[in-house]
């Protein structure tokens, strides 16, 4: 079976055809160079996805016949939305590529009090980038769902939102992972929400608000990590604990 993985929207898929435009088709033809009678796997981000074979050069796009739906899933049963305080530099990119590869379902941006907004400074322009990320991520991870990226949100418009159950890893302050995992495997949760900050860690109002919320406050041992650290760290253990990481 073919290595070679697309993404194509909803829309280009019809009964039996399918049609690859855009950056992959040009993936496609300009940089794998890959020929008419070629088999390849296309997915819709939705679960589904097919083997199909190049039937055509038209234009920029690519003509495909679906040949047989492909039932493997790789997606976990357990939905993870993961709101991480932005980071400077590229190091949220990152965090999005290995939060992608682990299963998160969702990935939320946060603007807490203590974000370096210089350090973020034109951080819309950049959720195309992570989309794109992300995208990459979830070819090479073999998933077929793929992972929402939204825009950044600030603590004011977004605690009061959450449905329960949240971890909200909160440095020093807290209980261990391991006692909160122990109180959830109890409930049986099929969706949960992870909360990091970033650099600058929180303040004492949104330590405050984040309880009175009926947040898990949590912490990921003695140890100081950085924010990029501390939030793939925490999808990994939940998704082993509680998830499909074996």
């Amino acid at each position: 079976m073919s290595g070679h993985r697309f993404y194509l929207t909803p829309e280009n898929f019809s009964a039996n055809t399918a049609v690859i435009s855009g950056d992959e088709s040009h993936h496609l033809r300009k940089v794998l160079r890959l020929r008419i009678g070629d088999e390849v796997q296309v997915f819709d981000g939705l679960g589904r996805q097919w083997l199909a074979t190049i039937e055509q050069f038209n234009g920029q796009n690519v003509n495909l016949t679906l040949q047989k739906s492909i039932t493997i899933s790789v997606e976990s049963p357990l939905s993870i939305t993961l709101i991480q305080g932005l980071i400077k530099g590229d190091r949220f990119d990152w965090v999005i590529q290995k939060a992608v590869e682990l299963g998160v379902s969702k990935i939320q941006p946060l603007i807490s009090q203590y974000t370096d907004f210089q350090g973020v400074k034109g951080v819309e322009k950049r959720l195309e980038r992570w989309e794109r990320i992300a995208l990459e991520a979830t070819k090479q991870s073999g998933r077929n769902v793929l992972t929402t990226i939204c825009p950044p949100i600030e603590w004011s418009g977004l605690v009061k939102e959450l449905k329960l159950p949240v971890i909200f890893f909160a440095e020093r302050e807290g209980n261990p992972l391991s006692k909160v995992i122990k109180q959830l495997k109890e409930q049986q949760i099929n969706s949960i929400t992870v909360i990091v900050g970033s650099e600058g860690g929180w303040g004492n109002e949104e330590l405050f608000q984040a309880a009175k919320a009926g947040f898990y406050l949590t912490t990921l041992g003695k140890r100081i990590l950085r924010a990029e650290t501390a939030g793939i760290t925490s999808v990994a253990l939940i998704q082993y604990l509680l998830g499909d990481l074996d």
